[in-house]
This record gives C-alpha cells, structure tokens and sequence, in this order.
C-alpha cells in the first residue's frame, strides 16, 4: 500500500484526456510486481490472471516508467551517503 501511494502523484501527473485504463494501478503495480518476481513470460502470466496479452503488456507498460521514477525519487536523490569519521585513527574505516 505504501508503494502504491508512492506512485499516486506521478499516475496523477501524467494523467490524460480519454478513458480509463482497464486495470487500476493498484492491479497495475500487483501485475508488474508479479511479472518481475516469477519470471514469467507474457503468455503464461496472461494464463494465471486471466488477463488478455495485450492488457497484461498495456498495463505492465503503463506502470514501469511510473514506478521508476517514483522509485527514483525516493531512494536515488535523497540517499544518506557515508562520510569519513573525524577524531579517529582510521577515518576511512567508516566508508566501508
């Protein structure tokens, strides 16, 4: 749930005119998420969800770029990067 909350203001920022897609991120993030943990080619995901091939590859196309950046935003920029220690013998010993 918290990821999903996480991807919320890009799916909101890169909203469009026209209909709704057929499966909610939420059921988008499920499918990618499963997509990435099996293994799994597109025809026999497609057999376990009951989802067309088409929409199975729609959606999973949706949402990678999504979750990348959201992804991107929460771990990449803001990372605490490891500093050498001061008032010690071995200063570098803390970049290890």
């Amino acid at each position: 749930m918290d990821l999903c909350d996480l991807i919320q203001p890009s799916v909101d920022s890169s909203r469009r005119r026209g209909p709704r897609p057929k499966i909610t991120t939420m059921d988008s993030l499920i499918l990618i998420l499963l997509f990435y943990k099996t293994g799994l080619d597109f025809e026999r995901l497609t057999a376990f969800t009951n989802l067309s091939i088409t929409t199975c590859r729609d959606a999973i196309n949706r949402v990678r770029p999504l979750l990348n950046q959201s992804l991107k935003s929460k771990w990449w920029s803001n990372r605490r990067r490891p500093s050498p220690l001061r008032d010690a013998n071995y200063p570098q010993i803390a970049l290890l």
